[in-house]
C-alpha cells in the first residue's frame, strides 16, 4: 500500500448581506452585518487504493440536491467518487436561510453560488496532496453544554481531534468532532456568524497556523444547547475558547504520539518516557467507506385544525393555572424563590407547557411532512448513512438531521469500535429523529420530527451495523 497522501483547503461561503438567516421561527428580519465570516473547510485523504474527502461547511443543513451536485463535480473533478465523500454542516443558526429546498424560500442563485464554493475548495485540496501522518486524540469539555430537556439530562462531553501533519511535521489540517448546538447567539441576532465553531477555528488556527483548514463535526446534539450566561457575542468566544482550548492541548499533545518523550533524569542519570494518553498516531492508514439508504418510518399527523385545537386548550391550562406575567417570566428564568409556588402547581405547568411545545412544534413538522410527501410519497423516507474509516477501529458516521445524543451514545456502543465518531448533519438535513421516550414526554424536539418514534431505533442500529463493517479488519 502506498503512504498516505493529504489535501486541505479551505473558502469563504460568507453570502451577501441582506438576506435571512436560518434557524429560528421567531426570527423575521434580514441579516444587517457579518460578525464572522462562514467558511467551508476540506480535507482530502489518498491512501493509493482509495481516495475519500470530508468537507464541513458553516450553514444549518447541506439538503440531498445540494449533496449530489457537489458529489458528482467532485468525481468528475477530483477523483473523488460519491460514496467517499462525506458533506457535514455545522448547523450554526447565524447563516443563510435558502439552502434547503424541503423548505419554503429556496434560494437557487445562493445554492448555486455555494456548491460551486465548495466544489472549488475540494478540488484545490485534491491538488495539495502530499505524503502525510495522521494523529488521533481525544479530550473532554465540561460546562459549556447541557440536556436542554433535562437539566441532569445526558450530554456528549467528549471532544475528539483529528491532526493531520505533513511528512515534515507542519500542519496538514485539523477536525474538531463536539456534540452541541451552535446557539450561543438567538434570533433577536441579526448578524452572519459561525457561532462558537467560528472561534474554535480562530483558537485552533492561533496555535496550529493561519493557513490550517479546521473542520468542524457536531456529534448528535438534537437535545445539546450551550450553556451561556446570555445569547451574546462575548459567549460565543467563551464557549468557542473553551473547546478550542481544549482541542488545541489534544492536538498538540497528540503530535508527540509514537515519539519518545522523556526528561533527563538526574536520580539515576536514565531517560525513562512518559506515556502519552491523548490519542495515538495512526501507523498503518487504511481508507474504507460505505454508503447506504436506510428506510425510515414516518409519523402519522392529525390535522391541523386538531393540532390548533389541543394548542388552544393547553394555552387555556396554562392561564387556567393562575399564574402571574411576572411569576412565568421567573420560572423561565429559573429565578423562582424556594416555596414560592406550590409544587404541584409547577410540576402542571411543566407537563402543560411540554405538551403545548410538542402541539405547536407538530404545526411545522406538518408542513415540512407535507413537503417531502410530494417528494417521496409513502409512509416511509429512506435517508443516506455514511461511514469512513481512517484505519481498522476509527471510523467516522454520517447521520443525517438532528439525532438526540442518546441515539449518538447507541450507534458508538453497537459499533463495538475503539473510536466511533458520530457526525450529525452529514449529507442531508431531515430534521429531529428522536427517541420513543422523547415523544411520550412532549416538547420541543418531539414535536418537530416527521418520524415515528421507532425511526431513531432503525437509524441507529443501521448506522452501527455500517460503522462496523466499514471499520472492522
Amino acid at each position: 500500500m502506498a503512504a498516505l497522501q493529504a489535501g486541505a483547503a479551505e473558502v469563504v461561503v460568507t453570502p451577501p448581506i441582506g438576506g435571512e438567516l436560518e434557524g429560528y421561527g421567531a426570527r423575521t428580519e434580514v441579516s444587517t452585518g457579518i460578525h464572522d465570516d462562514l467558511y467551508a473547510h476540506v480535507l482530502v485523504l489518498d491512501d493509493g487504493v482509495i481516495r475519500a474527502g470530508i468537507v464541513s461547511v458553516d450553514v444549518i443543513g447541506l439538503d440531498r440536491a445540494m449533496v449530489q451536485r457537489i458529489r458528482s463535480a467532485a468525481a468528475e473533478l477530483a477523483g473523488i467518487p460519491a460514496e467517499h465523500l462525506m458533506l457535514l454542516a455545522t448547523h450554526t443558526h447565524g447563516g443563510p436561510r435558502g439552502l434547503i429546498t424541503l423548505r419554503t424560500g429556496a434560494d437557487e442563485a445562493l445554492i448555486e453560488i455555494t456548491a460551486r464554493h465548495v466544489i472549488g475548495a475540494i478540488r484545490t485540496a485534491a491538488s495539495r496532496l502530499r505524503p502525510a501522518r495522521v494523529y488521533l486524540g481525544h479530550g473532554r469539555v465540561e460546562g459549556v453544554a447541557q440536556n436542554r430537556r433535562f437539566p441532569d439530562g445526558p450530554t456528549d462531553p467528549t471532544l475528539h481531534a483529528l491532526r493531520v501533519d505533513g511528512d515534515d511535521g507542519e500542519p496538514i489540517a485539523a477536525l474538531v468532532r463536539f456534540t452541541c448546538h451552535p446557539t450561543v447567539m438567538n434570533f433577536d441576532n441579526l448578524q452572519i456568524t459561525a457561532d462558537y465553531p467560528g472561534q474554535v477555528y480562530r483558537i485552533v488556527k492561533s496555535v496550529l497556523g493561519p493557513g490550517t483548514p479546521v473542520l468542524f463535526a457536531n456529534g448528535a446534539c438534537g437535545d445539546i444547547n450551550p450553556a451561556r450566561v446570555a445569547a451574546i457575542f462575548p459567549e460565543v468566544e467563551r464557549i468557542g475558547t473553551i473547546v478550542g482550548a481544549e482541542a488545541v492541548r489534544v492536538l498538540t499533545s497528540v503530535s508527540t504520539a509514537g515519539s519518545f518523550v522523556a526528561a533527563d533524569n538526574l536520580l539515576w542519570s536514565e531517560r525513562i518516557g512518559i506515556e502519552n494518553r491523548v490519542g495515538y498516531r495512526i501507523d498503518q492508514p487504511r481508507l474504507r467507506a460505505g454508503r447506504q439508504m436506510v428506510s425510515l418510518a414516518l409519523r402519522s399527523f392529525d390535522g391541523e385544525a386538531e393540532i390548533q385545537a389541543r394548542i388552544a386548550r393547553g394555552r387555556e391550562r396554562l392561564a387556567g393555572l393562575g399564574l402571574s406575567d411576572e411569576q412565568l417570566r421567573r420560572i423561565r428564568q429559573g429565578q423562582v424563590a424556594a416555596g414560592e409556588i406550590s409544587p404541584a402547581i409547577l410540576a402542571e405547568r411543566r407537563a402543560t407547557a411540554a405538551r403545548l411545545s410538542y402541539d405547536s412544534a407538530s404545526l411545522a413538522a406538518l408542513r415540512r411532512y407535507q413537503y417531502v410527501q410530494k417528494a417521496w410519497p409513502g409512509d416511509r423516507w429512506q435517508v443516506e448513512i455514511q461511514a469512513l474509516s481512517l484505519t481498522p477501529g476509527v471510523v467516522l458516521v454520517g447521520v443525517p438531521g438532528e439525532l438526540m445524543v442518546e441515539l449518538g451514545d447507541q450507534i458508538r456502543e453497537g459499533s463495538g469500535l475503539p473510536d466511533c465518531l458520530v457526525c450529525g448533519y452529514a449529507n442531508d438535513y431531515v430534521g429531529y429523529i428522536v427517541t420513543p421516550d422523547s415523544v411520550a414526554e412532549g416538547g420541543y424536539e418531539s414535536g418537530m420530527t416527521i418520524f415515528a418514534p421507532e425511526a431513531g431505533r432503525e437509524l441507529a442500529d443501521a448506522a452501527a451495523r455500517l460503522a462496523s463493517d466499514v471499520g472492522k479488519d
